[in-house]
């Protein structure tokens, strides 16, 4: 099974799956690795795998798909960021094993997705997460919402990262130890393909920081803070595949934010 970088570079968001349900095997491979999945930021995110013909799930903008992960997170700080980060962390290796996924935040039958999990007032589901065997050729509405939101491209490595204050732009060969993790973090989706991490380098710290766009923050979540999730999850496995030690802690910067953007947490390299 390839790693995570591997899994990172070549995966892309699937709209069009094959209509076939998941082999046995790769279910169970998808069930197991769910009841164990992890995030650093001691949240408990509960996931589960659902049959989409047994729950009747759907979403106008997908076809073909058979199945689908959804999970519940408890209402508090750094919910959505690690509903976010286990939820691509399980993408990521649904990826390794040959599968599919795309998220999706807001293009579904939401009710029915709440009954199949049992929805409750103190939990979040922010987001769900159709899984299966992509189709040989994509839709031609696959296709025009690839190109609607620019999927596959992203910001330039200077405009979300910067070199000890906003002001300064890092450039890749000054990104020193932090730089495989930035470039994979770069490469993670986010709604509407908005990017919203903004990352400050000081010498062994990473710090992260939210760049905020209207409209993202419903009454299921914020849909940025999940993204921030997805990208700290690129970021975070990366560093582990590169041998990198480090943790995540909140600690106070001293660094002078822009307009619409907000410290989330920092990364340190232990010595």
């Amino acid at each position: 099974m390839d790693g995570v970088i591997s899994a990172i570079e070549s995966r892309r968001s699937v709209r069009t799956f094959d209509g076939n349900p998941i082999d046995k095997e790769r279910e169970n491979k998808i069930r197991e690795y769910i009841q164990k999945v992890d995030n650093p930021f001691r949240v408990p995110v509960e996931l589960k795998f659902f049959d989409a013909r047994e729950y009747k799930l759907s979403s106008p903008v997908i076809i073909g798909e058979r199945a689908y992960l959804a999970g519940l997170v408890p209402l508090g700080p750094f919910a959505e960021i690690a509903y976010g980060y286990t939820l691509e962390k399980t993408a990521l290796f649904a990826q390794r094993i040959g599968l599919g996924t795309v998220w999706l935040g807001g293009t579904f039958k939401r009710e029915n997705f709440e009954k199949a999990i049992g929805a409750a007032e103190d939990k979040l589901m922010p987001c769900v997460m159709p899984i299966g065997t992509a189709a040989k050729k994509m839709s031609v509405r696959e296709a025009l919402m690839r190109k609607s939101v620019k999927s596959d491209t992203r910001y330039p490595f200077e405009k979300l990262f910067f070199n000890k204050s906003f002001e300064t732009p890092l450039s890749e060969g000054e990104a020193g130890v932090f730089l495989k993790p930035l470039r994979m973090m770069r490469l993670a989706p986010s709604a509407a393909n908005k990017q919203p991490w903004r990352v400050v380098i000081n010498g062994g710290y990473a710090h992260f920081y939210k760049k905020s766009d209207k409209g993202f923050n419903r009454g299921y979540g914020d849909m940025q803070k999940v993204d921030m999730g997805i990208g700290f999850c690129h970021f975070d496995l990366t560093a582990k595949e590169e041998g990198i030690k480090g943790e995540f802690i909140v600690k106070v910067t001293g660094i002078a934010c822009p307009k619409d953007t907000e410290y989330v947490i920092s990364y340190v390299v232990q010595k």
